[in-house]
């Protein structure tokens, strides 16, 4: 049974300022990435897919695929901007990815069965692929899942963040609302800088972590005809997976279970967060919780 890991790594990095996917962080100069799938390999999953545009795929390959295709089942699929559904044709052209909501579709041809989401530049830690592949490998679900972090534990001190909310009913996810610019008032409260709202610092937060099964492809179509509206090809929106999903849980009334995890969550949204999360891996390196080099045959 294929136990497969969705990476999206199309997204262009515009606050960090350069491709974060292939940025060298770790003690070997590893990328985040990389690490996200020693993870992934150690819960169990033994096929990755990444998700790339066509201009970066050179650089994607030897930067990360050369260095991993040894030790797992890999391969990419592209997200293309011209990849829109049936009978959709768009006047006005499109330069930045759609979002990860399209991400996720660009994979429908290649995913057969249930698998799991992550960004390219996250560091989700290894608890959270183990809780995942856990529920998804279920043989009587048909449920989705998300894994959820507390927000003020994936912040940034260098600037504000956008975050997707969870409101939940018990442990089913009731909708996601997304806030584009999180950060500290000057008492050092959380809050949405753009509207003032105050928001607590334990409440759970998506990170795009989910387990998914093959029907989300359906309706993300249907519903990014939607989005393709004739009003909305004109405005620069993305296509976020979180709302499509919120959607979903709406107008279909699918369950999404929200599973908290205590894994550390880690990212560089900012390039001051670098030095931050470079100096974490290699105390974990140094803990040996990984091995250096990060993959080698004694340890897979």
């Amino acid at each position: 049974m294929d136990k497969s890991l969705l990476i999206l790594a199309a997204g262009m990095g515009s606050r960090y300022g350069g491709l974060k996917q292939i940025e060298e962080i770790g003690p070997l100069g590893e990328t985040i990435l990389e690490f996200s799938i020693f993870d992934a390999l150690k819960a169990g999953f033994n096929n990755v897919i990444f998700v790339i545009r066509r201009d970066m795929e050179e650089a994607f390959h030897s930067r990360v695929i050369d260095r991993i295709s040894s030790f797992v089942s890999c391969g990419t699929v592209f997200q293309d901007n011209d990849d829109l559904p049936e009978g959709i044709q768009l006047t006005v052209p499109r330069e930045k990815p759609w979002g990860t909501g399209h991400a996720v579709w660009s994979a429908r041809h290649t995913i057969k069965s249930a698998f799991a989401v992550i960004n390219a530049d996250d560091f989700y830690d290894r608890p959270a692929y183990q809780q995942t592949l856990q529920f998804i490998q279920k043989e009587s679900t048909q449920e989705f899942c998300m894994i959820a972090y507390p927000l003020g534990k994936t912040l940034s001190k260098s600037g504000s963040v956008s975050r997707g909310i969870c409101y939940c009913n018990q442990e089913n996810l009731q909708a996601i609302i997304e806030h584009t610019e999180i950060g500290y008032l000057k008492n050092g409260e959380l809050a949405d800088l753009a509207t003032g709202k105050r928001l607590e610092y334990d409440v759970l937060t998506s990170m795009n972590f989910w387990g998914l099964q093959p029907e989300v492809f359906s309706f993300i179509e249907k519903d990014f005809k939607r989005f393709l509206s004739p009003y909305n090809r004109y405005v620069e929106r993305e296509y976020y997976l979180p709302a499509l999903i919120h959607r979903w849980i709406r107008e279909e009334k699918k369950i999404v279970r929200v599973i908290p995890t205590k894994g550390q969550w880690m990212g560089v949204t900012y390039q001051e967060d670098r030095s931050l999360i470079k100096k974490e891996l290699l105390k974990r390196v140094q803990d040996k919780q990984y091995p250096s080099p990060l993959f080698k045959d004694s340890i897979l």
